[in-house]
């Protein structure tokens, strides 16, 4: 898939190994610029062209746990945070007001955190940051206020955040947690506004931003750093009331944003079929990596479309039916609002940055039953891409070295957390 030239992987692998010698003299001539991989694969010109398989990964049941009732610890909404070097998973409920903190077997460690305004309460507990040393941080209400807690979840102070003056055009902004006195955000719009309905202009490019205290502590006007394309990646089709149901277009290929502490990750997929282009900033406004990607295109069939719209119709039909909405007139609103590009994105949602190190991309490409998973080394401008097959139902949060984590729903609709261990594929399938 990554081979410029295209060729099978096990020629590909043949005539690298048999150019190797020739490769590194002509690297030592060159320099940097041509790598030994690069001049191996150019001799592969004269061959069939076609994908090489990147190193595949599936992975198998290990670990699975639920919420803790002798404990007073609910799971309502989880997401979940993996701490490898301590052996143990976070896990944010915001509906609760809770985190909960587990070895990586389900055994209970502690919690923090009930609902309140109080220094350790949350109101709207939102995100979750583990900091080297095990500390940890509670982002609440798009950056309104941050806790602090130690490794071993003593409170070490709740700092206020952004303040109701601090906007950018009229609009409040949701911010991260700071890095060097510097925090990323984005405008909070709604999407309504985004896209433009009630007579006023789409908003649908959106910049990343940069906020910083002057000297007095006062804040200073947010600086924008580069620009969010949202076009096509939200879904609101008009009822006959003329009401709306909001919701972001199964197919979009808007850009992506990922926020994690004094970093944001963007990822764009406009550049033509099967492209990902990833950029990652700091808190400075400084690029720190860049990689382009390029996936096999695969287009959207009709059916696929289809079979989306009839299964939210289903979902609608009940409630619409109340209103005096026959299925019908659901089917044409949503026919109508649905955005049906001729390729699938390549990436399906936002991109993970994983405890690992690496940037998790999950895909629409399906292998029996399984969803395709890349993994990127984060940082890295051309490692090849490990392939990871993971079960449809789980909803990834996070990975380690070892391991997958996420949440599973059972038949009743209660939500557990599930640790599945990662193997490589073997050459036998």
């Amino acid at each position: 898939m990554f081979c410029d030239q295209r060729v099978p992987q096990s020629a590909c692998q043949r005539v690298r190994r048999a150019l190797a010698p020739l490769a590194a003299r002509i690297f030592r001539r060159v320099g940097p610029g041509l790598s030994p991989l690069l001049v191996a694969c150019l001799a592969c010109g004269d061959v069939e062209r076609s994908d090489p398989d990147p190193p595949t990964w599936i992975t198998e049941a290990e670990h699975r746990f639920g919420d803790a009732p002798e404990r007073g610890v609910f799971f309502s909404r989880p997401h979940v945070r993996a701490d490898p070097p301590r052996n143990r998973v976070f896990v944010l409920d915001g509906n609760n007001s809770q985190v909960s903190v587990w070895s990586n077997e389900g055994m209970f460690r502690f919690d923090v955190g009930r609902r309140g305004e109080g220094p350790g309460e949350f109101v709207s507990a939102e995100a979750l940051f583990i900091a080297e040393d095990g500390s940890f941080t509670v982002v609440e209400s798009g950056g309104a206020r941050f806790t602090y807690f130690t490794p071993g979840g003593d409170l070490i102070e709740t700092v206020r955040g952004k303040d109701g003056r601090l906007s950018y055009q009229g609009f409040r902004l949701a911010l991260t947690v700071p890095r060097g006195g510097s925090y990323l955000g984005v405008p909070s719009v709604g999407l309504s506004v985004v896209m433009g309905h009630f007579g006023r202009r789409p908003f649908d490019l959106q910049p990343l931003l940069r906020v910083r205290r002057s000297a007095t502590g006062q804040w200073l006007d947010p600086e924008p750093l580069l620009w969010i394309d949202r076009r096509n990646q939200y879904f609101a089709p008009e009822l006959p009331d003329g009401s709306r149901v909001y919701g972001v277009q199964p197919f979009g290929d808007g850009d992506q944003l990922r926020l994690e502490a004094g970093v944001a990750l963007v990822m764009r997929q406009k550049a033509g079929p099967g492209a990902v282009e990833l950029i990652e900033m700091n808190a400075e406004g400084d690029t720190v990596w860049h990689r382009h990607l390029k996936f096999e295109p695969r287009k959207l069939t009709p059916q696929q479309a289809q079979d989306w719209v009839d299964e939210r119709v289903s979902e609608q039909a009940d409630r619409r039916h109340a209103s005096g909405f026959s299925r019908h007139d659901v089917q044409k609103a949503y026919d109508a609002a649905l955005y049906r590009p001729e390729y699938l994105p390549a990436v399906a949602g936002p991109p993970i940055i994983a405890a690992s190190g690496d940037v998790w991309l999950s895909t629409n490409e399906l292998s029996d039953s399984l969803r395709v998973h890349y993994v990127v080394r984060r940082g890295d401008a051309d490692d090849e891409p490990r392939r990871v097959l993971l079960p449809t139902w789980l909803r990834i949060s996070d990975a380690t070295e070892t391991h997958v984590w996420g949440i599973w729903w059972d038949s009743m609709e209660k939500p557990h957390v599930v640790g599945r261990r990662l193997l490589p594929l073997g050459d036998d399938g």
